[in-house]
């Protein structure tokens, strides 16, 4: 049997990838987020009859940033067309490797806190490879893309702050002699700040339904 080869050059080859990358790439998201979420759940309550409520806090935060990174990725894609670079692989695993720790350890807060800094850290460099990569492939940005870079510089210097505050949880919390109840108070702000990220994306999502 004769196979016909179609015509592909380099602009046909980078089309191709173009057209393929967001169903590609959300269908490795969504394996890994599934990853996580098992990772948690199993977790979560494995550790549940012997440490009680105490790791519900630790465990709804972790559930949160699960779904606060599939957000940010379906955004990603609606974003951007391009042909996909060896990054666009490696930073979802990388991301989703320590987002998976902190489950690991939502009995056993001090490392929980540090397990969540550290990927605070990796998201901060995600979010800043999205905002560095965001002109790649195109010759004049739009405004869509012009206020996503607005929206990653805040993620950016939020996850940051989150970063820090987290290390700095992990080094005080276990001279704290508190009920657990009042130490998990801490998880406050930084929920507060994931809050304000979605809050952002949505405001964002609505100013271009109205474009």
């Amino acid at each position: 049997m004769n196979r016909e080869a179609s015509p592909s050059g380099d602009s046909g080859i980078q089309n191709r990838a173009k057209d393929h990358f967001p169903s590609v790439y959300l269908t490795t998201i969504s394996i890994i987020q599934g990853v996580a979420l098992g990772i948690l759940v199993q977790n979560t309550f494995t550790k549940l009859p012997q440490h009680g409520a105490q790791i519900v806090p630790y465990a709804a935060f972790t559930l949160v940033t699960i779904m606060l990174v599939s957000y940010e990725y379906m955004w990603f894609v609606a974003l951007y067309e391009r042909a996909p670079d060896i990054w666009d692989a490696a930073v979802p695993f990388l991301l989703g490797t320590f987002e998976a720790g902190p489950s690991f350890f939502v009995h056993d807060p001090p490392n929980w806190w540090l397990l969540t800094a550290l990927f605070s850290l990796v998201g901060a460099a995600a979010y800043w490879y999205s905002l560095s990569s965001s002109a790649r492939g195109v010759s004049r940005k739009s405004p869509a893309i012009e206020r996503a870079e607005r929206d990653y510089q805040w993620d950016v210097a939020v996850s940051i702050a989150a970063a820090a505050y987290c290390f700095d949880a992990w080094l005080v919390l276990p001279r704290l002699k508190w009920h657990w109840l009042v130490t998990a108070l801490l998880l406050v702000p930084p929920f507060a700040a994931m809050v304000c990220m979605i809050q952002m994306e949505r405001r964002f999502a609505r100013r271009a339904s109205t474009h």
